[in-house]
């Protein structure tokens, strides 16, 4: 343990990477997608200090890129400086922040995208929720992918590329493979019947309601931060 209490990168993250260990790990793209993953699914701990020789180690990674990950970390508020080192910042502030940037950023990029959208994204969008309802709850990285595509079809038709940029520059925070196994079978319920009144909203080009659709849909993740 380090002066914190808490334990150090090694024994505490990386007997638990799973299938998140990268082999090997060797750009800062992949390091600071790894760490961030680990730090938003609750398995690296605020105030846990990461050391970046051992890091470096466990993840047999140059201590360049680490570095590079580490300052992104820091720009993302996911990390903290100390006198010591750097921690991992307390995220569920952070958090709570992001999501509401996010009801405001894609219930608006939805209300765009109304006008916008094809009968070949109707399809696509339907596809996504017939794979929704097939796929089992445990199936939880398929689960998480066809839940991104269905979101990015809507909010990549918004025609703003600041707006679409803004939300992709977020994307990374708004859902997570650990946070949606939390989800029991009502909850994924729930979450496929607000697609399926999203799409009858945008097919009848009803700006207003798809917008209050998507806000509600994504607010719910506000009680229960992985129903969105």
């Amino acid at each position: 343990m380090d002066s914190t209490g808490k334990d150090n990168f090694t024994s505490a993250a990386i007997a638990d990477l799973g299938d998140l260990r990268l082999a090997p790990v060797s750009s800062a793209d992949a390091v600071y997608e790894l760490l961030r993953s680990l730090i938003l699914d609750g398995r690296l701990e605020p105030g846990q200090r990461l050391r970046e020789v051992e890091v470096s180690k466990s993840l047999g990674v140059s201590r360049t890129p680490l570095r590079e990950a580490f300052t992104r970390l820091l720009s993302d508020r996911l990390l903290e400086k100390t006198s010591t080192g750097v921690i991992v910042s307390d995220t569920k502030t952070r958090l709570d922040g992001i999501r509401a940037i996010r009801i405001a950023l894609e219930g608006y990029a939805t209300r765009l995208a109304v006008k916008n959208l094809t009968e070949e994204d109707f399809a696509y969008l339907e596809r996504t929720i017939e794979i929704a309802k097939a796929l089992p709850i445990e199936a939880v990285t398929e689960r998480v992918r066809n839940n991104t595509a269905f979101h990015r079809r809507i909010f990549d038709a918004c025609g703003v590329p600041e707006l679409h940029d803004a939300i992709e520059g977020y994307a990374g925070f708004f859902m997570s493979e650990s946070n949606l196994a939390a989800l029991n079978r009502e909850q994924s319920r729930e979450a496929i019947e607000d697609h399926i009144k999203l799409v009858a909203a945008i097919k009848a080009r009803d700006a207003d309601e798809a917008e209050r659709i998507m806000r509600f849909h994504v607010t719910r993740g506000f009680n229960n931060p992985t129903r969105v």
